[in-house]
């Protein structure tokens, strides 16, 4: 029997207008851990989702900056009288050290979801197992065993029929081993926040009297959408550009002194470059792995199989190991 596979091919379908469902899942609520440090209420967590948000702002800055330019143009680029001041400098500088510390923050709690979530390079399987993994972001730990959503009926499923949904209808909170409840759905959804505060760059650039440039006017209205739609439809490339981009964004923050400068001008926006381009290569390609888990494979389900508990609302009679086969392609890479 053929083992799992894995190739790339093109999109099949494409909808200028995205469906509806299914609606991004709100990380872990009481989970007080480095993959959920706090709640975040879930009205607010889907508030923040609404598609006019990041549409409406991040128009708004184009144009702001845009005129911003134009203005400091005129006045030959000289300084405005509040950048001179005190208070201003030292904001300057706080909100560097504080943007440079989260970003960096976001960076480590993402290389320990991914740390989590990645089988190993000796995997069995692999590379599937690697692309299970990585592209794949709800559900239990294992190849075979993550829950999808099925856009023919409109529903979340597991082809390990041992893998049980939360009351619900929607993937366990609870659950462990793939990259939204290791982290992704609470720092992807902060990071996408963070966005908006950000333009607070280019008004300090502003203040400053310079011109701010094209390049980082287009990151960060592109920055913008491009969370809104990787959180909002859960897309799977979007824990790249989470981990990729912060600890960017914490270079970028922290060489904003003389001696850096250079550095950070022939480095970093280089860096940052490549990053826009693999984001594209990425997003054009989908992986698909065909999975064939053999019958003498045993599909451990230790945090599955349990008791009933108030969250889930589900009882599990069977708590054994069981062996299975699963013979269908990969969904929701």
């Amino acid at each position: 029997m053929s083992g799992p596979t894995v190739h790339f091919a093109w999109p099949t379908t494409f909808s200028p207008i995205p469906s509806d469902l299914p609606h991004a899942l709100p990380p872990p609520v009481k989970e007080r851990t480095l993959r959920s440090p706090f709640g975040i209420d879930p009205w607010l967590f889907n508030f923040a989702l609404r598609s006019e948000i990041p549409i409406l702002f991040a128009a708004s800055y184009i144009i702001l900056v845009a005129s911003f330019n134009a203005y400091n143009k005129k006045r030959a680029y000289r300084p405005w009288w509040i950048a001179r001041k005190r208070p201003f400098q030292w904001f300057v500088v706080l909100h560097n050290v504080l943007l440079a510390a989260y970003s960096f923050a976001t960076f480590v709690a993402m290389l320990r979801a991914i740390t989590h979530t990645w089988p190993g390079w000796d995997a069995p399987n692999a590379p599937a197992a690697w692309a299970d993994a990585l592209c794949k972001i709800n559900g239990p730990r294992g190849l075979g065993d993550a829950t999808t959503f099925n856009t023919t009926i409109n529903i979340w499923e597991a082809k390990n029929t041992m893998i049980h949904l939360g009351y619900d209808g929607n993937p366990d909170p609870t659950d462990v081993g793939r990259l939204w409840n290791e982290g992704l759905a609470f720092w992807g959804w902060i990071f996408y926040v963070s966005k908006f505060y950000e333009v607070v760059d280019t008004l300090i650039i502003l203040a400053k009297g310079k011109r701010s440039a094209t390049l980082q006017t287009y990151h960060h209205a592109g920055a913008m959408l491009c969370m809104w739609a990787g959180i909002r439809y859960m897309s799977p490339p979007i824990w790249m550009f989470v981990f990729i981009n912060s600890i960017i964004h914490a270079m970028m923050v922290s060489s904003d002194d003389k001696h850096s400068r250079g550095w950070h001008d022939a480095n970093v926006n280089k860096v940052h470059l490549l990053h826009i381009l693999r984001a594209g290569i990425q997003s054009a390609a989908r992986p698909e792995a065909h999975t064939h888990v053999t019958a003498n494979r045993s599909i451990r389900l230790r945090r599955v199989l349990r008791s009933a508990s108030p969250i889930r609302g589900v009882r599990h009679s069977d708590r054994n190991a069981i062996s299975g086969r699963i013979d269908s392609p990969a969904r929701g890479l």
